[in-house]
C-alpha cells in the first residue's frame, strides 16, 4: 500500500472523529503547526524518526513540548503513527486532511499566477468566474511570476487554464512547426 493511500485513510478517519467533535479547524491548524515544527527543527525531525529512540519516549517528550499546543486528538494521531512507525506521513496526511475539509466544505483553491498584482476588482471577477465554472466557492492563491510575461495560469484542482502570454507563444510555437 502506497503512503499517498495510507495518508489518506488516516486523515479520512480523522476528519471523521474533528467532524463528530466539531473541532475541524482546530485541528488542521495543530497539524500545519505541528508538521511545520518539525520541518523547520531538524533536531525535533531526528527524534521522531529515530529508530534508536523508544516509542514511549518518543512520545513523552513529545508531550512535553507541544503540551499547550496541541489537542488530545493530535497528540492521539501523532502518537498512533509513531507506534505505527509511519511518523514520516504526517505531512501527507495534514495536506489530504485539509483538502478533505475543502471538499466537504464545497470549496475548491484556486492557485492563479500572473505577471502583476491584479486589482481587487480583477480577483474578484476571476473568483466568480471560477465559481461558476465549478460551482463551489473559490479560496484563491495568487502568485507572481513576471516569466509568464503577462496574462493568467489558473490551477484549480487538476485542471489548468493558461492564458499567459508565455503560453500562448509556446503554443503558436508548436502550430508553425506543426505547418513546416
Amino acid at each position: 500500500m502506497t503512503d499517498q493511500l495510507i495518508a489518506r485513510r488516516y486523515a479520512s478517519a480523522l476528519y471523521l472523529v474533528c467532524l463528530e467533535k466539531g473541532i475541524l479547524n482546530q485541528v488542521e491548524k495543530e497539524l500545519i503547526y505541528f508538521s511545520t515544527t518539525v520541518k523547520l527543527n531538524k533536531d525535533l525531525y531526528r527524534l521522531l524518526t529515530s529508530p534508536r529512540i523508544s516509542f514511549e519516549k518518543k512520545k513523552e517528550l513529545l508531550k512535553i513540548i507541544f503540551t499547550d499546543s496541541l489537542s488530545q486528538v493530535t497528540f492521539n494521531l501523532i502518537f498512533l503513527l509513531i507506534d505505527k512507525k509511519r511518523e514520516t506521513i504526517l505531512p501527507e496526511i495534514s495536506d489530504i486532511f485539509s483538502h478533505i475539509i475543502l471538499e466537504n466544505s464545497n470549496i475548491v483553491v484556486a492557485r492563479i499566477t500572473t505577471a502583476f498584482p491584479l486589482s481587487s476588482v480583477e480577483q474578484e471577477e476571476i473568483k466568480t468566474s471560477i465559481s461558476v465554472l465549478t460551482g463551489k466557492t473559490v479560496k484563491m492563491e495568487i502568485d507572481l511570476d513576471p516569466s509568464i510575461i503577462g496574462g493568467l495560469i489558473v490551477r484549480v484542482e487538476d485542471k489548468v487554464y493558461d492564458g499567459s502570454l508565455t503560453g500562448h507563444l509556446k503554443r503558436l510555437e508548436q502550430d508553425m512547426a506543426g505547418i513546416s
